[in-house]
């Protein structure tokens, strides 16, 4: 005998099922590409961020205006700018479907990153150009759009860099020299 309430249940279920592929659907067409990138923040996947040749692994940290922060899976943080990572390879262990329908609400831009850098005296090696450049020493001064790092090497001059060609920095861990 048919429980008309066991079907009833099923058919509810079945529509239930529909909508909510339906609606996750249409957030997938809104996906932008920061939005993305906080799925996978607020997931705590580990991922594998594609710059030029260079792989950031680790785990995204923060999404900002125009930054991208990465705890290294080697210890280090690394900041990169969305535009600047190609491709993006998440753990393959996700347990729901990344959307990435929104926008960031955090308000952290790579000036700001690299201000607080800058007043922790940081060591940090930038990467400019697509990996073409890179510069790695002491991040000691910042201005409007421009940043100086003293160099490592012993006597060694300091390097003024425009900071728009950065593509992604890596700050390194105190212990690190």
């Amino acid at each position: 005998m048919v429980d008309p309430i066991d079907d009833a249940r099923a058919a509810a279920l079945v529509r239930r099922r529909r909508v909510t592929s339906e609606l996750t659907d249409q957030l997938e067409q809104l996906a932008t590409w920061r939005g993305t990138l906080l799925d996978l923040a607020e997931l705590g996947l580990d991922v594998a961020l594609t710059i030029g040749n260079e792989r950031l692994r680790g785990h995204v940290r923060t999404v900002g205006s125009d930054v991208v922060v990465i705890d290294g899976a080697d210890g280090h943080r690394y900041y990169a700018r969305p535009p600047a990572i190609a491709a993006i390879t998440a753990d393959r262990h996700v347990t729901r479907r990344i959307t990435g329908s929104r926008e960031p609400t955090v308000t952290t831009g790579f000036a700001t990153s690299l201000a607080e850098l800058r007043d922790h005296g940081a060591r940090v090696r930038l990467h400019i150009n697509n990996g073409a450049l890179t510069v790695a020493g002491r991040l000691v001064a910042l201005g409007h759009d421009v940043a100086t790092v003293a160099l490592d090497a012993p006597d060694a001059p300091v390097t003024i860099v425009y900071i728009d060609s950065v593509d992604w920095l890596v700050a390194f861990k105190s212990a690190d020299k």
